[in-house]
């Protein structure tokens, strides 16, 4: 029922959404069929639907891209684990706030399994840790005809310097972490294990 899909390292941005929306089209037709896009980008910026220029600081050689996903802007680069899953919100009553708990469940799970005890923030949207209060990962979702796309970005060796140059997800002086800033030396195939054992597990639950 869920196809984990691992796209190429560094896969070009615009090519990575053209086939998250080619199984978007294929969730409408199948509501049963579950996707689950596992990626790796290289350097560059999302902007969300309610990003703002403002919040772009210092980027003037990166790569910036529009986003439908909500949200604002965000980074992406080598040693963040994004995941995209494109589901029908029917496997979650059609409630969005149940879908976004279910991926902060989800993340809470693989990151309690490395030692880190996180939390999900209504507040400001995303999974930080209990500890020091950062920030390790977000979630910025779509609905389109109830078909849920776009998803989370993890944390693992991300170059944290890089949000220095946006007010990433509109909160100004971020604390942001990542599972290496806590001695965690994981690869990024290692994490998928973990994280699509506790999001088939979860899924069940839900």
């Amino acid at each position: 029922m869920i196809e984990f899909i691992t796209l190429p390292q560094y896969i070009d941005y615009n090519e990575s959404i053209s086939i998250m929306m080619d199984k978007v089209q294929d969730v409408l037709i199948h509501h049963d069929k579950i996707y689950v896009l596992l990626i790796e980008y290289s350097d560059l910026y999302t902007l969300g639907t309610s990003a703002s220029d403002k919040d772009l600081l210092d980027v003037k050689d990166a790569q910036i891209y529009k986003a439908a996903r909500g949200g604002q802007v965000t980074y992406h680069g080598s040693g963040q684990r994004v995941v995209y899953p494109i589901l029908h919100l029917s496997h979650f009553n059609k409630d969005i706030k149940k879908y976004i708990n279910f991926l902060g469940r989800v993340l809470i799970d693989s990151l309690n399994e490395l030692g880190i005890e996180t939390y999900l923030s209504d507040q400001n949207i995303g999974i930080w840790t209990k500890t020091t209060n950062e920030k390790v990962a977000s979630i910025g979702i779509k609905v389109s005809k109830w078909v849920a796309h776009y998803g989370i970005a993890i944390n693992i060796s991300t170059d944290l310097s890089k949000f220095s140059k946006i007010i990433p997800c509109g909160i100004n002086h971020p604390h942001q972490t990542s599972l290496h800033n806590f001695g965690i030396q994981i690869s990024l195939p290692e994490f998928d294990q973990i994280f699509q054992s506790r999001f088939k597990n979860n899924f069940i639950l839900y």
